[in-house]
């Protein structure tokens, strides 16, 4: 249960974050952060990572509304026998995944903002999440749990 909580308080935060742009900056704004390094750009994604199928949005709601399924039944079968190096990062895939998932019902398109101008896509609270979760799932599946001293999910 607690996993399911981590993943409503993600999805509000992605929430909140990005009504607070609009309200402040609005959609096709612009806030320098760091000078030639970081900015807020809130635009319009209709893809998935980095634009990739833009228009696809039944698609894409329908495959991300499996995989939030799909990882939302593993978590909650899962959550009392799993290590929490797996439960973690799969929780935050999940709560990532949801919070994009909503603005594709909600908007038709999700929402991002983040700018590094090093890189040059501009992504989100949501892709961090997804993006972050996937690194140390990666991590977690590589490593030998013996090594970790982990303790047990519950």
């Amino acid at each position: 249960m607690q996993y399911i909580i981590v993943i409503i308080g993600l999805l509000a935060a992605d929430q909140l974050i990005e009504y607070g742009l609009l309200k402040f900056i609005g959609m096709w704004g612009y806030k320098q952060l760091i000078n030639g390094f970081l900015s807020l750009e809130v635009i319009q994604n209709n893809g998935i990572a980095f634009g990739m199928f833009s228009n696809s949005g039944v698609i894409l709601i329908c495959l991300t509304s499996f995989l939030i399924g799909a990882l939302v039944v593993y978590i909650l079968l899962k959550s009392r026998t799993e290590r929490r190096s797996v439960m973690i990062p799969v929780t935050m895939i999940a709560g990532g995944a949801l919070g994009n998932l909503v603005d594709r019902i909600r908007l038709g398109y999700v929402v991002d903002y983040i700018h590094f101008h090093i890189w040059p896509y501009i992504f989100n609270f949501a892709d961090i999440c997804v993006v972050l979760g996937c690194i140390v799932l990666f991590i977690a599946i590589l490593l030998p749990q013996k090594n970790r001293g982990e303790r047990r999910a519950g």
